[in-house]
């Protein structure tokens, strides 16, 4: 059966052009895709309140840094339950954007150690 290695689609005998993306058809499947490599997160702070914790993200994601908040203690369920947490929010990045990170959130000046 031919494949179009562009679109990754199968199609019947008897073609020989996608139909897609226009490109040549081979009788070869295409190699599977490697699954994505994520970076492990990385502890940048903890917030006080979701509000700080809010401002924070909104900077590092300007940035284009990703962020994931983790409430601590049964602060999850709080704020599920009332829309606030008072036991503060733990802030992660990614591991490789850590420094940048840090420099951002104003923790350190860039010549800093952690």
């Amino acid at each position: 059966m031919p494949w179009c290695h562009r679109c990754k689609t199968e199609y019947r005998k008897g073609f020989a052009v996608c139909s897609d993306c226009g490109g040549e058809l081979s009788d070869e499947p295409p190699p599977p895709e490697k699954p994505p490599v994520y970076a492990r997160e990385a502890y940048l702070t903890t917030a006080r309140n979701e509000a700080e914790a809010d401002m924070l993200r909104a900077k590092l994601e300007a940035e284009s840094i990703p962020v994931l908040l983790k409430f601590r203690e049964n602060g999850d369920f709080l704020h599920l339950y009332t829309g606030l947490s008072r036991f503060g929010v733990d802030i992660y990045v990614p591991e490789p954007a850590l420094k940048k990170a840090r420099i951002i959130a104003g923790l350190c000046n860039g010549t800093d150690e952690p």
